[in-house]
């Protein structure tokens, strides 16, 4: 095993503590039963070793989307060196995680890095949550 191989190892041992799911979603299908579109959704990967940290000098964003204020702030994803591919607009979903508040978060994928030799393949990913509005706020104006 390669020196460069056992620092994989020992990363994805050390580091890689939670898990995640990671899915593709394609086009949506018409289902003449409903005479709705279904989300048509592709399994990448589940039960995936997984890292995900704020991305520091990164700032939050509100904006309006749909008549609703969101925020949106980027993440760094860290998956094992050897994952399968991931692409941009693939949703990863935290399924265990050494902090419970991550335990069900979703989070789209913005962009993958590569290098040669990396000890984890990486990932910016978004986190976008509708604002929180504060009572208090509402009723003094």
């Amino acid at each position: 095993m390669s020196i460069i191989n056992a620092g994989r190892r020992f990363h994805e041992k050390a580091v890689l503590k939670d898990r995640c799911t990671i899915e593709r979603h394609g086009e949506p299908v018409f289902n003449p039963a409903t005479g709705t579109y279904q989300p048509k959704t592709k399994t990448v990967a589940t039960n995936l070793p997984c890292h995900i940290t704020p991305f520091t000098g990164a700032r939050t964003l509100d904006e309006a989307f749909g008549g609703e204020i969101v925020v949106t702030r980027n993440y760094n994803l860290k998956l094992p060196w050897d994952a399968p591919e991931i692409r941009r607009e693939d949703y990863v979903t935290i399924t265990s995680s050494q902090d419970p508040g991550l335990v069900g978060r979703v989070f789209r994928v913005d962009q993958v890095d590569a290098e040669t030799y990396q000890m984890s393949r990486r990932a910016i990913c978004e986190a976008i949550t509708a604002a929180v509005h504060d009572e208090d706020d509402s009723s003094s104006s």
